[in-house]
């Protein structure tokens, strides 16, 4: 009994001074954290607001058959007016749109990465259609939400085109 709370007492002592210890640099590879740091905004203006992706002619193919693509695009991603698109569409709609997206999928591209895709790319849509209705459209959250379902919109499109190419590669090698 004495032991265990001999432990006890011991640890609780020299616990607060192991956390507080720190370092910033690595002893054995002598690499300074500070070279991992990077700024996120950075990354956002490089991308900012971009519903542009170059396709190949298999992809343009594939994506023109999708009808519920070519909604998508009609209704929300008009690249000049995504927010007044967004402001004119009422919530249930956007869910519509997107449900029919994932309902309406061409087989090649039938893939639960893509559909989680399109699930991030509906919730940063809605979030960004809440906060259209809610904020001014030059606040920053509102220019933060539309970078973000910039880059969620880019991931899609990527993720379709990475699920293309495997397609046709597995067709090649049969």
């Amino acid at each position: 009994m004495y032991n265990k709370l001999k432990v006890l007492i011991i640890g609780v002592i020299i616990l607060p001074i192991l956390l507080k210890c720190s370092s910033k640099q690595n002893n054995l590879t002598e690499i300074f954290s500070e070279d991992y740091k990077f700024s996120l905004p950075a990354i956002d203006t490089i991308q900012k607001a971009t519903f542009n992706y170059n396709t190949d002619d298999k992809l343009k193919k594939i994506i023109s058959e999708w009808t519920a693509f070519k909604i998508l695009n009609e209704k929300l991603l008009k690249s000049n007016s995504i927010k007044n698109n967004l402001k004119n569409l009422k919530k249930a709609e956007i869910k519509e749109i997107f449900k029919n997206l994932e309902k309406n999928a061409p087989t090649i591209i039938n893939s639960t990465k893509i559909f989680s895709r399109i699930n991030v790319l509906e919730s940063t849509t809605l979030i960004l259609h809440d906060a259209l209705n809610n904020y001014s459209s030059n606040d920053n959250y509102v220019i933060n939400l539309e970078n973000n379902m910039s880059i969620a919109y880019l991931n899609l499109m990527k993720q379709i085109d990475l699920t293309q190419e495997k397609s046709s590669q597995i067709i090649f090698n049969k």
